[in-house]
């Protein structure tokens, strides 16, 4: 058998081994904890928890895709921990069948719909833009985030964020006609010229104060046509570019995390055998990481006294292969989901199930743990977590629950 056939059955097993505990677990996972408690210490047998330190967790770093995501973000902001911020967006309508009636009257607007919850930096403050015409050949699933956009000197409209969940903007006559023009062809490439020769809209920040997620989706543009209906034109590309800068030393105790894949965390192993857990019969076993978060509030309000980084609610444990990595972490299936504990600043992974699967025959030597923030889905979120360096009671950890004979013990 060769290498690859050996691999295939290893994964093939592991997956099995998966399904079965996890309807094992699922049976279980119905029963109330505290009748299943006191039933094994009726039967001389105890539930008991051991603690491991987690000392691998390495910062991994990517230029990942940032167009055609759910949003786009657009704004600057400096944050004093993670670095000055420019994002700039980038849009172009659908190209509409050319038996539309346009008429050279018409008006255009670009309808752009706010995610106001994930703004990142001081929401109470006016965020003004220009509207720009690209220059450049471009298609949003290509587009990466450090891709730097090619502006032209037409602009082509402007406006401000204040706290508004939507905003209409004007866009020029002179545009309006040049994507007329592209509308009304009768060539037969006509959809492969307008992408060539249509570059579209950049919106670029013209002040300091916060990045502003924009939903690509429900966003649009509107022609307002004298001689027919008002059209809503949907999106066909987008996309956005981030420039960070000054970014301060990442404090030996931590390791930054940015939703953009800029920053992530990688576990090359977390020693879930059955000579290291000392047990078989685990109930529970939970991956624990902290944020550094005396230092995510010192540093956000040096900032501004009402700036706020874009909520976090969530991230991500994925096992892949290193050569999936990143677009592993886009497409792949989670291990686990760590909901954001703000009493104690941490997030918790239940691997109880996967670690049952794998005791037997262990995992494979080319599989690789990750962990991410939220999904990459535009919207820019960062944190700070806490090492093996860090405090003793923040360092990352496994906490294993098991059940013991209390005979055998003794």
């Amino acid at each position: 058998m060769n290498t690859a056939q050996s691999r295939a059955l290893i994964s093939r097993n592991v997956l099995f081994l998966f399904l079965i505990v996890s309807c094992f677990t699922i049976v279980i996972g119905c029963e109330d904890p505290g009748v299943i408690g006191e039933g094994f210490t009726d039967s001389g047998t105890a539930i008991k928890a051991d603690t491991f330190m987690v000392d691998n967790l390495e910062s991994s770093s990517y230029n990942f895709y940032s167009g055609n995501l759910t949003h786009f973000s657009i704004g600057q902001f400096n944050d004093p921990l993670f670095g000055d911020m420019h994002t700039t967006g980038i849009i172009r309508p659908q190209l509409l069948s050319n038996s539309f009636t346009f008429t050279d009257s018409a008006n255009m607007k670009l309808r752009l719909v706010f995610d106001q919850i994930f703004v990142y930096g001081d929401s109470t403050q006016p965020a003004e833009y220009d509207i720009v015409e690209l220059n450049q050949v471009w298609r949003g699933p290509a587009w990466k985030l450090y891709d730097e956009p090619q502006l032209t000197n037409s602009v082509v409209g402007s406006f401000t964020v204040e706290q508004e969940d939507s905003l209409d903007i004007n866009l020029s006559e002179n545009w309006t006609q040049l994507y007329r023009l592209q509308v009304l062809s009768e060539n037969a490439n006509r959809d492969s010229l307008y992408r060539i020769n249509f570059p579209g809209l950049a919106i670029v920040p013209q002040n300091s104060g916060k990045i502003v997620p924009v939903d690509a989706q429900a966003s649009k543009f509107i022609i307002e046509n004298p001689e027919d209906d008002t059209v809503e034109v949907d999106t066909r590309d987008w996309a956005y570019s981030l420039d960070r800068s000054n970014v301060s030393n990442t404090p030996p105790e931590t390791i930054k995390m940015h939703s953009t894949f800029e920053n992530i965390i990688s576990i090359e192993d977390l020693n879930l055998t059955r000579e290291n857990l000392g047990s078989v019969n685990l109930s529970r076993v939970e991956l624990v990481l902290y944020e550094d978060t005396q230092r995510l509030s010192n540093t956000i309000s040096q900032a501004s006294g009402s700036a706020t980084r874009a909520r976090i609610t969530n991230a991500r444990l994925q096992l892949l292969e290193s050569d999936q990595v990143p677009i592993g972490l886009q497409t792949g299936s989670v291990l686990s989901n760590g909901t954001y504990n703000e009493e104690d600043g941490s997030y918790r992974f239940d691997i109880t199930t996967f670690t049952n699967s794998i005791l037997v025959d262990g995992l494979p030597s080319e599989l690789n743990f990750y962990l991410t923030l939220e999904t990459n889905n535009g919207a820019i979120r960062s944190t700070l977590i806490h090492n093996e360096q860090g405090p003793e009671a923040k360092r990352p950890k496994l906490i294993v629950t098991y059940v013991q004979n209390q005979a055998s013990s003794d």
